[in-house]
């Protein structure tokens, strides 16, 4: 996900600019922010920039080459992870990617590996 989000920062940001990333944690999430002074993101483009094979198709965003698919993986991967993703962004001045995730905690994290093993027992995947 970041590896992502960073690539393209450094795809739409000219030589000599600015990326930035920073990560925050509060008690039920975290939160990583990817941001950059590169090309930006027209206004119209920001409600489709997560939507399958979109491609942003203004002059100056021809800059880097792509499938479409990096930021819809990117927010299927964060959504299924419960979390959230958005973007603000100012064309000819640079965007910021903003995603969270919950904090899981070790009660919940047992629980679940509780309930994989039982299933894997009942299933016969799993012998002791």
């Amino acid at each position: 996900m970041i590896t992502n989000l960073v690539n393209n920062a450094i795809s739409y940001t000219n030589s000599g600019g600015k990326i930035d990333i920073s990560v925050s944690a509060a008690p039920n999430e975290v939160t990583t922010i990817v941001s950059d002074n590169g090309v930006g993101i027209p206004e119209d483009a920001i409600p489709h920039l997560f939507t399958k094979f979109f491609r942003v198709s203004n002059a100056s965003q021809q800059m880097s080459k792509g499938t479409g698919l990096g930021l819809y993986i990117t927010k299927s991967i964060i959504e299924k992870l419960n979390g959230k993703i958005w973007v603000e962004s100012e064309f000819g001045k640079g965007s910021k990617f903003i995603f969270t995730l919950p904090v899981a905690t070790q009660t919940s994290g047992l629980v679940n590996s509780n309930q994989f093993v039982n299933q894997a027992i009942q299933s016969g995947a799993l012998n002791y």
